[in-house]
């Protein structure tokens, strides 16, 4: 049986398809574009109305790697690059690890959490003692967090939702972090939602205006994925696995 590498690109779809790893519907519409091969995948009329001052459009190409074991589960992965050998680079890790270890890649997160940040100037320090006063107030964390509720209920409805406020003294500034259980969602538009509902009500019990609520990129949640290959898994060629070892500590 020919390698997957080695199949044509129309074979390679059918195959999935046939492993379940493609829709029929997916695997139609990647045969359309491979028959479409002059064209790009994006409609101009559809690209001009994604962006702003449009002016071209590009595509790149999507390939797999194939058989990466996480957590004991085998998947292929799509990936989109321009770049040779990054695929069949992947490609042969993953078989490395699904050879070396029973589960292949462990990895874990805690669930995901987006941050929203509410800012006011302060150059007196008046408004981080009003914002520290209001969280060790209990009646009016009640408060904020009902307005959340009120301001995105569905997200609460998932399960997710307002699950930590914290305010903070900063240099001529103070603010107030919310940290947002946004469930499956990136939560970008969730957490400015919500900022903006609660910046209302600070500004209301703080008595001026909050120069800005919005999405924080700072996270204090992360993903780790960790493979531990043993070094003879390494070795190729005449190579033995204390020369492999010796190479990794340089």
């Amino acid at each position: 049986m020919a390698a997957f590498r080695e199949l044509s690109v129309e074979q390679r779809i059918k195959t999935l398809e046939s492993e379940g790893a493609l829709s029929g519907d997916c695997a139609q519409l990647l045969l359309e574009q491979l028959a479409q091969s002059g064209e790009t995948n994006i409609p101009a009329s559809v690209a001009n109305s994604m962006i702003e001052n449009q002016i071209g459009r590009f595509s790149l190409p999507v390939g797999v790697v194939r058989g990466l074991k996480v957590n004991g589960v085998t998947r292929d992965v799509l990936m989109a690059t321009e770049e040779p050998s990054v695929i069949a680079a992947a490609c042969n890790g993953a078989k490395i690890a699904a050879k070396s270890l029973e589960n292949g890649v462990t990895a874990h997160s805690a669930h995901y959490v987006t941050r929203a940040q509410i800012v006011f100037e302060d150059a007196d320090s008046s408004v981080a003692k009003k914002l520290d006063s209001i969280m060790r107030d209990e009646s009016k964390r009640t408060a904020i967090s009902e307005v959340a509720r009120s301001a995105h209920p569905s997200i609460y409805q998932r399960g997710g939702g307002l699950e930590r406020a914290q305010a903070a003294a900063l240099t001529g500034f103070a603010k107030l972090t919310l940290d947002i259980n946004t469930c499956d969602a990136m939560g970008a538009n969730i957490a400015n939602t919500i900022g903006e509902a609660v910046k209302t009500q600070l500004e209301g019990w703080v008595g001026r205006k909050a120069l800005v609520a919005i999405l924080a990129n700072s996270s204090r949640v992360a993903t780790v994925a960790e493979a531990r290959i043993p070094v003879e898994a390494l070795v190729s060629g005449a190579k033995t696995a204390a020369a492999v070892g010796a190479e990794g500590t340089r």
